[in-house]
């Protein structure tokens, strides 16, 4: 038997309180041998206090492993994880679940009191000719893909053929680490920063300065991994100026993001009717064998601990 949905893989309401550093855990959804999940967006129904959102982090459990660099903010209202149609790895980087899904909830600065929801979105498949007749397709990654970025002249290409079935699930593009190489998931990362800033000084968002180590905005890469940045977001509502991208010496935007309260160009949900919460940088931004990421400056007063909030979303590759 075949069959495809498009569904609500997993619903998590939640009520009472979460303290600060505190995880609790979803029921685990759980398929059998002959099916499989691909997740292509996540919806947040965040708590808050007194109209204000509290702070948590939504990050997800796949085959029963915590998934790499998908860490989001209750802010983050709705991501979407990838082109879930798409055969191309570099477009279609939604996760893959062969086993099991669940989400873990991690309580921010101040914790939670409020209720809240998580939707996690995708499609369902079982049998393989149900991921043939939905892909329009029998290999994944049958031709080369690119990316490019014009700007800094870096061109990253990934090519790793993968047969369309469900014993292959976990090996295509969103499989997580461990699939095989040349290999692509997603980035959707949002974090603090842990210390309060250098007047009028770049502050870069590495493992050491943000509140949660693991899920840095700013990465050392050898040749074998590229990172591409698709879309930016940030909240720095005291003493903020700009947020910006840093590659080597070159910069993007040249003048960097303007962030200053109350005019923000890159606020974490760019307006009510938007596609998904963070805002395209119109390019994609490269870093590949160098020292790259996100960083944000002051100014010329010190942004406090915790008060930058800053959203990242693009794609990791392991490129051998």
């Amino acid at each position: 038997m075949n069959k495809y949905d498009y569904r609500v893989l997993l619903r998590f309401k939640h009520s009472g309180a979460i303290a600060e550093n505190s995880v609790v855990t979803s029921d685990v959804v759980s398929i059998g041998n002959d099916e499989a999940f691909q997740i292509h967006k996540i919806e947040i129904i965040p708590p808050t206090n007194g109209g204000t959102v509290e702070n948590m982090f939504v990050r997800l459990i796949i085959d029963s492993n915590q998934y790499p660099m998908v860490y989001l903010h209750s802010l983050a209202r709705k991501i979407i994880l990838g082109d879930h149609r798409s055969t191309n790895p570099l477009i279609n980087t939604c996760p893959k679940a062969k086993k099991n899904l669940a989400v873990q909830v991690i309580g921010g600065p101040g914790g939670v009191t409020g209720d809240f929801e998580i939707r996690v979105w995708g499609d369902y498949f079982k049998g393989d000719d149900a991921l043939k007749n939905f892909f329009g397709a029998t290999v994944f990654n049958n031709t080369p893909a690119t990316v490019t970025d014009p700007f800094r002249n870096k061109v990253i290409s990934v090519h790793h053929p993968v047969p369309l079935n469900i014993s292959n699930f976990a090996s295509l593009p969103g499989g997580g680490p461990a699939a095989d190489k040349p290999n692509v998931f997603p980035i959707a990362v949002y974090n603090f920063n842990k210390n309060a800033t250098t007047p009028n000084m770049e502050y870069a968002l590495t493992a050491e300065n943000v509140k949660d180590m693991q899920f840095p905005e700013f990465w050392n890469l050898d040749a074998n991994e590229a990172v591409i940045l698709d879309r930016i977001g940030a909240s720095i509502p005291t003493n903020g100026k700009y947020v910006g991208i840093k590659v080597g010496n070159d910069y993007y935007p040249v003048g960097n993001y303007y962030v200053a309260e109350p005019y923000n160009e890159v606020p974490l949900n760019p307006d009510t009717t938007t596609v998904e919460s963070l805002n395209d940088i119109v390019r994609s931004v490269i870093i590949n064998n160098e020292l790259g990421g996100l960083f944000i400056q002051d100014n010329g007063t010190s942004i406090p601990a915790l008060g930058a909030l800053v959203g990242v979303k693009g794609k990791y590759v392991y490129l051998k």
